[in-house]
């Protein structure tokens, strides 16, 4: 019953920071956009739109994209491995291990792309309603 307990705690705590960190993502994406939205707009146009609101979908959009995408290539472990190349152009390149992978590294790893990953898929799915809702 314990670990059941302390597995449910777990999961509350770690819901309670995604949501956290969404909400201050959003929150500095609103302010951002209140006091710099023609200024961002005047940057790019065709990415950040014309009004406020296609420019606030845009930007958590971007960061949603941003997030999911390193997340991803944390929890696979892109860092792990180089391309070695022979001195004979003809031989295949070989993947070599930078370091040995310690256990300890490798479940930060993973588990900082896990976090990543649930800060950026709810982001991606909060500009996609929003911009279904308010830019019919």
């Amino acid at each position: 019953m314990q670990r059941v307990s302390k597995a449910v705690s777990e999961w509350k705590g770690i819901l309670v920071t995604v949501l956290v960190s969404i909400f201050a993502i959003m929150l500095a994406d609103f302010v951002l956009v209140l006091l710099f939205g023609s200024q961002i707009r005047s940057f790019a146009v065709a990415v950040f739109g014309s009004n406020d609101v296609e420019t606030l979908v845009s930007l958590l959009f971007l960061e949603g994209g941003f997030c999911s995408l390193l997340g991803a290539l944390l929890a696979i472990g892109f860092a792990e491995l180089k391309i070695v190349s022979p001195f004979n152009p003809a031989a295949p390149c070989i993947l070599t291990k930078i370091s040995s992978q310690r256990e300890e590294h490798r479940r930060k790893q993973i588990s900082a792309g896990t976090f990543l990953i649930l800060v950026g898929g709810p982001l991606l799915a909060i500009a996609l309603i929003y911009a279904l809702i308010a830019l019919r």
